[in-house]
């Protein structure tokens, strides 16, 4: 098995570490002498919370998670959110988003936020509205707090229009459209 996420936990003396998944799911790792740390880790020492982490492992009997790899890094000064905006405050330059994963966030927006609208026009804080759908790149600050470098916005309504949303690869273009090799190495 392997996870990617981030540390939340970590016990040496229990020899045990947790990290959150994308999708904020928590798992719990132990460790044994076999353990190989790699990346910027030497050892348990050196693995702090919110590092962005890759763990090979396996299950034991009675469920426990047994940590085989463990590679990891400062997490990265950039991430990609995306929900639905659920509120809206021009006095503090904030708004707040029901992210996919679950989260309440809220992000700061400051003059060089680049906004942009895809079947609506949003070109600032002041057009975004409570509801609409959202997909933001943010800089975490030094106070944990989210700054929004860019917010791209557009309705629910204007998403139900799209039958089918997938990412691939082009393999093909012709007069009706385009065919696109997705993940499960299907064409569509």
């Amino acid at each position: 098995m392997r996870k990617v996420g981030i540390v939340t936990q970590v016990d040496q003396q229990a020899e045990i570490f947790s990290i959150r998944t994308p999708k904020g799911r928590a798992f719990t790792f132990s460790l044994d002498e076999n353990i190989r740390f790699c990346g910027q880790l030497p050892d348990l020492g050196d693995l702090q919370i919110g590092m962005s982490t890759l763990v090979a492992g396996r299950r034991l009997k009675g469920g426990t998670l047994l940590a085989v790899v463990v590679a990891a890094r400062e997490a990265p000064a950039f991430s990609r959110h995306m929900g639905i905006v659920t509120s809206i405050d021009a006095a503090t330059n904030t708004f707040g988003l029901h992210a996919r994963n679950g989260e309440q966030l809220i992000f700061k927006v400051d003059e060089e936020t680049r906004f942009q609208g895809f079947d609506v026009d949003v070109q600032s804080l002041d057009d975004l509205q409570v509801d609409m759908v959202v997909k933001v790149l943010a800089k975490k600050q030094e106070d944990g707090s989210f700054l929004a470098i860019n917010v791209s916005a557009t309705t629910k309504e204007s998403l139900e229009q799209y039958d089918l949303r997938t990412v691939g690869q082009i393999i093909a273009v012709d007069a009706q459209g385009f065919s696109v090799q997705a993940p499960k190495w299907r064409a569509i």
